[in-house]
């Protein structure tokens, strides 16, 4: 959905640049489909420079 790697995203997950939760599920991270695409949808931040 977010078009990125695996890798990319956990480093991304890591600097705190995604707003939803995680959810954690035994040893499983689990996100809403609902936060993904309201994320997706959200206008760009104009703080953060392409």
């Amino acid at each position: 959905m977010l078009g990125i790697s695996l890798a990319n995203f956990k480093k991304m997950e890591r600097n705190g640049a995604f707003p939803f939760p995680r959810k954690k599920i035994g040893t499983s991270v689990r996100y809403r489909n609902t936060d993904i695409v309201r994320y997706i949808l959200a206008e760009p931040d104009p703080e953060i420079k392409p």
